[in-house]
């Protein structure tokens, strides 16, 4: 389920990105300074009111949950191609060139898969992957791929827990003729997500215009100036949360089954290209490729 289609910093980069005078063309790059990078972290251990969010000891065998790539590499990659190539289709076997991937695993003690999940034993499945007495747990990933020319590289990581004040974090980074999108949700930002653009161009007066017009549908929204880049400035009214962002997403697709010829025809090879670079990505890191 992409509910992160509906989230608003993601929302705004990729209406950033259609305005040829603000964000120019997107920079091809290369393996080292990729035109895309991401990197979305995630932990295993939460507390949700003061208890343990337990998971099912079945989470931990990647052979039926799969891998971080498999799993949260979807939206990545679906932000990634919806940003570069909104209201675009794209062909797996003619867009998409998958470059490198490796694979690493978060370790786990016993006491650590006890306390998230509640069982004392290791279960029979994951007995492969324990290793004195530590499980392997192999939910780490970082994929280079090219879509259209587009270098991208895609990390996933799941720490063991949060930070102090922290939570799940992703921080995506677009590199245009004009400009850098970048989305940051780390300490700074008090791990809210934050969007800026740093020029590349002399963009100023096409992103003030730009913002102008995106706060019709966006109200509150605005630039603020913090030395050689710009935050784009999100009312907390705008950031509606995972409910809400859930809440669209079943609507849409309600309405999609009622009206199954109102289904965007871009959508299918795109879920196709999706699944193709992480199924692939996958298959590289193990080797398979």
């Amino acid at each position: 389920m992409m509910g992160g289609r509906y989230e608003i910093t993601a929302t705004l980069t990729r209406l950033l990105r259609e305005d040829p005078e603000v964000f120019g063309e997107p920079t091809p790059g290369g393996a080292a300074e990729p035109g895309v990078a991401m990197i979305s972290v995630h932990h295993i251990f939460k507390e949700v009111a003061g208890r343990p969010n337990l998971r099912p000891a079945w989470y931990f065998d990647i052979e039926e949950q799969g891998e971080g790539l498999a799993d949260v590499g979807t939206h990545m990659v679906d932000r990634v191609h919806r940003t570069l190539f909104p209201d675009q289709a794209v062909d797996h076997r003619a867009d998409i060139r998958i470059h490198a991937a490796r694979r690493w695993p978060t370790m786990l003690s016993r006491d650590q898969f006890r306390r998230v999940t509640g069982e004392a034993q290791w279960p029979d499945y994951l007995a492969g992957w324990v290793k004195n007495d530590t499980l392997e747990y192999f939910c780490n990933s970082r994929l280079h791929y090219e879509v259209r020319g587009v270098h991208a590289t895609l990390e996933t990581r799941w720490d063991w827990e949060a930070p102090n004040g922290g939570g799940d974090a992703l921080n995506a980074r677009f590199r245009g003729s004009g400009a850098v999108l970048e989305v940051r949700q780390g300490r700074a930002e008090h791990w809210r997500s934050e969007l800026y653009v740093t020029p590349i161009a002399d963009i100023g007066a096409a992103l003030e215009r730009r913002i102008s017009v995106l706060r019709e549908s966006y109200p509150g929204v605005h630039l603020e100036r913090r030395g050689t880049e710009w935050r784009v400035v999100v009312p907390d009214k705008l950031r509606l949360g995972h409910d809400a962002h859930f809440i669209e997403l079943t609507r849409r697709f309600l309405g999609y089954v009622e009206a199954p010829e109102s289904l965007p025809e871009l959508e299918p090879p795109n879920m196709l290209a999706k699944y193709f670079v992480c199924t692939e990505g996958v298959a590289r890191s193990r080797g398979e490729r």
